[in-house]
């Protein structure tokens, strides 16, 4: 069954969508990468204070383990750009299948 893991990164972004758009083509081949390695969905979210908060859907704990490591130096300057000052903290969620799951 696969697992939600939700990514927090300290500090505000001033312009998310500015620095999401500035490094599209990286992005995209990131995100092509992250499918092929067992992510099934992904977004970026942004709270009224500007904290960003990314929630994925991956097959595993583990898929995603592996892609974040590999793909650090990549990831790295594009959160700093965005106003990161710390290391992300991850944390994994269980789907729970329900009739009113939608």
């Amino acid at each position: 069954m696969s697992v939600i893991v939700m990514t927090r990164y300290p500090g505000k972004a001033t312009d998310l969508e500015a620095i999401l758009d500035e490094h599209g083509e990286k992005l995209r081949k990131i995100s092509d990468r992250s499918r092929d390695q067992g992510c099934l969905h992904h977004m970026f979210v942004e709270d009224t204070d500007g904290n960003v908060l990314i929630i994925d859907e991956w097959d595993s704990r583990e898929s995603f383990d592996t892609f974040s490591a590999a793909q650090q130096n990549e990831i790295e300057p594009i959160a700093v750009a965005g106003g990161v000052t710390g290391p992300p903290i991850s944390t994994t969620h269980r789907l729970i299948n329900n009739a009113g799951r939608f």
